[in-house]
């Protein structure tokens, strides 16, 4: 399904659109693909520019009508559930004289397959754009979604920067039972192994279309070429191409793009870890300095717990009347970014910041970020974490956040502890799944002051927002310590 290209303007010109469908009026045609049309509309009710997709009549007079009704609730029900910077937003879902449609957010903005097409990319950029993809799907696979056709088509791109996934419309959701094993949907170039095979799929498919996603924006960034085997489904890592890509990159496509899903990274968090880590290396942060991206606008990153909450808490108060003059504790600044970035992901730093030097107490800043919170339980469990029963869990997330940042001079390496660098490795990427790629600070700083495996679990799950959570992360060190 095409979106919000302008590439086929000059061929639609001529093709009238309805004026309107529901209360929304409808302005023009933006896109056409096999299965609908999205419109750029308007809600006259609340003054928004919208774009509106709805089923191409043909479809819903075929024999398969059922089959296209169910694929395009579960498109709607799957991008609902997603409220994240990098998926494009959901806002309504209807159905006039029989005509399904669904009302999304605009993005002015061009598919990442067309954008590729017209410029230049540097590794930088490449890194970026697949790790904020990453951070969308995350956010979805924790949520029980699985996108099933990741492709450039289906990724939006715009200032060069910020992205946007698209096209839930073969989702597959935690409770559908649309596609089961054995039926082969999304884009061959981009399948998986296990799809091309017909076995059954999990949340590991999307990161391995992910992979070569990355794989491709690597290559175009290095040679501007990729060369196509079409007798070839999978993508050969022994090809000339790859050989135009950096080695540090090479290691994580290796992994990405593993044949069997135990093999592959097992969250899209760790995977987008891995790029953060390349993007800290300085042979990528001097090609970093020639891109598009700037510190304001990378709304994604994955911050420095250290830096970026000492700085939170010492931010200059200018002579404003609007401005507060609250002097933030930064323990509180820690245990509230933390939990925020779980329901949120990386965006929550940015978002406290820009709410810093407006308000005066903590249960208002509490009670504004949690109108950012996705989803009535999730918004319950993010103020539970600093009210009422959940207050002791706050309270030790307060002073062990405070034991690293105010500590750390004093910590005393010689605890006796024997983590290798591998234990380390299987520990974030557990911790990952519940608080994202937090988690890799955090574990950084945290090693360094406990003498055992036990301990380290017991100090880490106390970064995670909910008891249950909490259970299910320790959990998993009991599983270790059997096998």
């Amino acid at each position: 399904m095409i979106l919000f290209t302008t590439n086929h303007q000059d061929s639609m010109a001529t093709r009238p659109a309805p004026p309107g469908i529901g209360k929304y009026r409808i302005d023009n045609i933006l896109g056409e693909g096999s299965m609908g049309i999205v419109y750029k509309g308007y809600d006259q009710s609340i003054d928004r520019v919208v774009a509106i997709k709805t089923i191409h009549y043909k479809l819903l007079a075929s024999s398969k009508k059922d089959e296209y009704l169910q694929r395009f609730r579960i498109e709607a029900q799957a991008a609902a559930r997603c409220l994240h910077t990098n998926i494009l937003t959901v806002f309504d879902y209807g159905e006039d004289d029989e005509i399904p449609y669904i009302i999304m957010e605009y993005y002015n903005g061009t598919d990442l397959k067309n954008y590729l097409k017209n410029n230049e990319i540097s590794i930088t950029e490449a890194l970026q754009i697949t790790r904020k993809l990453l951070d969308g799907l995350q956010y979805a696979h924790l949520r029980g979604i699985v996108h099933r056709d990741l492709k450039p088509g289906n990724i939006f791109i715009k200032n060069g920067h910020n992205i946007k996934i698209s096209d839930f419309g073969v989702a597959k959701l935690d409770e559908s039972d649309i596609t089961q094993t054995g039926q082969m949907v999304g884009t061959l170039r981009y399948m998986a192994p296990e799809m091309l095979k017909g076995l059954a799929i999990d949340h590991r498919t999307d990161l391995y279309s992910a992979g070569i996603i990355l794989y491709e924006l690597l290559v175009l960034s290095s040679s501007r070429s990729i060369t196509h085997d079409k007798n070839k489904l999978r993508v050969d890592l022994k090809n000339k191409d790859i050989n135009t890509v950096p080695e540090s990159c090479r290691n994580i496509l290796h992994k990405a793009l593993a044949i069997e899903p135990d093999n592959r990274y097992q969250t899209a968090a760790s995977f987008a870890l891995d790029l953060q880590k390349l993007l800290r290396l300085d042979e990528f942060k001097t090609d970093a300095s020639n891109n598009n991206y700037s510190d304001s606008e990378e709304l994604s990153a994955i911050p420095d717990v250290t830096e970026s909450l000492a700085h939170i808490a010492t931010i200059h108060q200018a002579d404003d009347k609007d401005q507060s003059t609250h002097q933030w504790n930064r323990d509180f600044l820690a245990s509230l970014e933390c939990n925020l970035t779980f329901y949120i992901g990386p965006f929550a730093h940015v978002l406290i910041r820009k709410h810093l030097n407006r308000i005066n107490d903590e249960n208002t800043l509490v009670e504004v970020l949690a109108e950012h919170v996705p989803g009535h339980d999730d918004r319950h469990a993010f103020r539970a974490s600093f009210s009422g029963s959940s207050a002791a869990v706050s309270t030790s997330l307060h002073k062990l956040t405070s034991s690293y940042i105010h500590e750390s001079s004093d910590i005393n390496h010689d605890t006796g502890r024997t983590f290798s660098n591998d234990n380390l490795k299987s520990i974030e990427t557990k911790l990952a799944y519940f608080i994202g790629p937090l988690a890799y600070t955090i574990i950084k700083k945290v090693s360094n002051t406990v003498a055992n495996e036990e301990d380290l679990y017991q100090r880490l799950a106390q970064f995670i927002p909910t008891e249950h959570e909490q259970k299910e992360f320790l959990s998993t060190q009991k599983q270790h310590m059997s096998i």
